[in-house]
């Protein structure tokens, strides 16, 4: 069967590599295996993108910037692709790979803030990371280069979501998102539970709230809401459709031990 029919190819991810220079407590990379794809491989993938007709495709890791070869591999996406995605911690963009990565009007970054100040660092057991991070976004913005931004919510955060959304609310950010922690390897003591509920729905609540009045794209919904709050309270509810998930059909992962996946909540990589 010809594959041309049977998808409907929308965006490809690449995990370039599981290495990090960042222990975050919420995330399991820390445990898994050291995994590094090759330049050549990539190469290949973003050839394979472009042939294909994916409009989308995204560079992540770990952290990507660990490879040399990523600014060179950025450029040569940005020439073939319509859009294209760098999540990455921020912690690596100096001034020269801003300066390059804002030459394109089709690159955006995806910069994760998992808190304020000492939320963050303790989040991200960075000392002094939120000053910087801050500093390079300030800088990233400056430089006209289109920035998402995303908060999970875990235990050390929830409380306190509504001054993280307001800390950047003025400015030019296109997105925060605000996902809740899953349930992966090794992350057990950062989960929520159903006593932080309240707390959590009101502060998202308030986030609504707020993206109504000034008119910005809102990060949560009464539905969303509703759905974490039942995620909460039933452990075996995963923010996953089944078979009714549309994205094996136009979504494609390739990790960074080289394994092609449909989506990240597919039912055996939380069986693991």
């Amino acid at each position: 069967m010809n594959h041309r029919y049977f998808y409907d190819w929308h965006k490809l991810t690449v995990c370039v590599t599981s290495c990090c220079d960042q222990k975050c407590l919420m995330c399991p990379a820390p445990l898994e295996d050291r995994n590094t794809l090759n330049r050549s491989v990539v190469t290949e993938l973003i050839r394979f993108a472009a042939g294909n007709g994916f409009k989308e495709f995204e560079f992540t890791g770990g952290e990507p910037l660990l490879l040399g070869a990523m600014p060179d591999l950025i450029d040569m996406a940005c020439q073939s692709i319509p859009l294209v995605q760098l999540t990455t911690n921020g912690l690596r963009l100096n001034d020269e790979l801003i300066e390059r990565f804002a030459r394109y009007r089709n690159l955006f970054l995806l910069l994760p803030v998992d808190g304020i100040g000492e939320t963050y660092d303790s989040i991200r057991q960075v000392r002094g990371g939120f000053e910087r991070f801050d500093h390079i976004l300030k800088k990233v913005l400056n430089a006209g280069i289109p920035v998402v931004l995303n908060t999970v919510v875990q235990r050390r955060n929830y409380h306190e979501l509504y001054r993280i959304y307001t800390y950047f609310s003025s400015r030019s950010i296109l997105f925060h998102g605000f996902p809740l922690i899953e349930h992966l390897i090794g992350n057990d003591r950062e989960r929520l539970c159903p006593d932080h509920a309240e707390a959590m729905l009101s502060e998202l609540g308030r986030i609504e709230d707020a993206a109504v009045l000034g008119r910005r794209p809102a990060p949560v919904t009464r539905r969303l809401r509703r759905w974490y709050e039942k995620r909460l309270h039933d452990t075996g509810t995963t923010m996953h459709l089944g078979a009714r998930c549309p994205v094996p059909f136009r979504n494609l992962i390739v990790t960074a031990a080289g394994f092609a996946i449909p989506c990240w909540q597919y039912g055996w990589r939380l069986e693991e």
